[in-house]
């Protein structure tokens, strides 16, 4: 059976058509554990920070500790704050971050429930890029043992 290969452009079309099918998201990342932004798709009222490597690699911490509860390794943290909520997928060796407004919880509604069916939809295809990293990354290693 032929393995599908997913070109990181293809994923930057699935980010835009969440982004843009997604009432009140403001930003869909997928970074590596150290923040290195792959792909992503961006809103206009974006906070800058959330492009910082810092955002991402602050999950990759967060993870680690809560692992330490004896549970094993934790697959999806939410994040809720004043004005936006942030729902983060363990997709090793990548990371999928979807921001979204905190305005979107009014009311009895609340878009936590799509944000993670969302993320959930997006596995496959992060997965897919995710081998393609990890054979990048084990490729370079190899390359600098015979230096």
């Amino acid at each position: 059976m032929k393995k599908l290969i997913l070109p990181c452009h293809q994923l930057q079309a699935f980010l835009q058509e969440l982004l843009e099918s997604t009432d009140y998201l403001k930003a869909v990342l997928v970074t590596d554990k150290d923040g290195v932004i792959l792909a992503k798709a961006t809103g206009p009222d974006l906070p800058d920070h959330v492009l910082e490597p810092a955002f991402s690699a602050t999950f990759s911490v967060a993870s680690d500790q809560s692992g330490k509860l004896g549970f094993g390794r934790n697959k999806i943290i939410m994040s809720t704050f004043d004005e936006d909520q942030v729902v983060q997928f363990n997709y090793t060796p990548l990371i999928l971050t979807l921001l979204a407004s905190s305005k979107a919880n009014s009311g009895r509604s609340s878009c936590v429930g799509v944000l993670i069916a969302a993320g959930k939809d997006l596995e496959e295809p992060i997965k897919i890029v995710g081998e393609s990293v990890s054979k990048a990354i084990q490729h370079e290693h190899k390359a600098k043992e015979y230096v």
